[in-house]
């Protein structure tokens, strides 16, 4: 009998990228393939829809002192996930399901990373931009492999950068 090995998987690299210019819709990408859509509501304000191969599902910011992003079905009122910021701008996202996530901002590398509750790295966001378009290079790292949903956590972690890069805008 030959002898196998386990490989572990290998990191994946998707991206989000902005289509066209004159719209804040972007898309989620692994290759050629889509695999999810996040789009603005409306011009102001924070709700943002998104299509995923896990449904369509509504984010929102809430709260000045201590904000929140809620994420819900469509047309529903019940929290799926809640992501809850510090001081700092590190977090943790709280799945309906009972798992948690972290949220580490690495504010002077301008990189942020979804985390197991031990700080195991799962997904990484590296902003690109290219003129006028946003966008980033999202790792999903060989631990994240077996996460249901993950395109929706890069959904989520998209919509955060996005909210960051709007805030800082408004400021300078």
């Amino acid at each position: 009998m030959p002898h196998r090995t386990t490989r572990k998987p290998a990191k994946q690299e998707w991206k989000w990228v902005q289509p066209r210019i004159a719209r804040r819709e972007y898309e989620l990408r692994a290759g050629g393939k889509r695999l999810a859509v996040l789009r603005d509501v409306k011009m102001f304000g924070s709700l943002a829809e998104a299509d995923t191969g896990d449904g369509r599902w509504t984010l929102k910011r809430q709260g000045f002192l201590r904000p929140r992003v809620t994420v819900r079905r469509a047309g529903s009122e019940d929290e799926f996930a809640t992501l809850v910021f510090n001081w700092l701008g590190d977090g943790a996202l709280h799945m309906a399901d009972g798992r948690v996530f972290g949220w580490k901002c690495r504010f002077w590398s301008r990189q942020y990373c979804l985390t197991t509750e031990q700080g195991e790295e799962l997904v990484e966001f590296k902003p690109t931009f290219a003129f006028v378009k946003g966008g980033a290079k999202v790792t999903i790292h060989p631990s994240a492999a077996d996460i249901s949903g993950l395109s929706l956590l890069a959904v989520i972690g998209w919509y955060v950068m996005l909210l960051g890069f709007d805030e800082a805008a408004s400021c300078g």
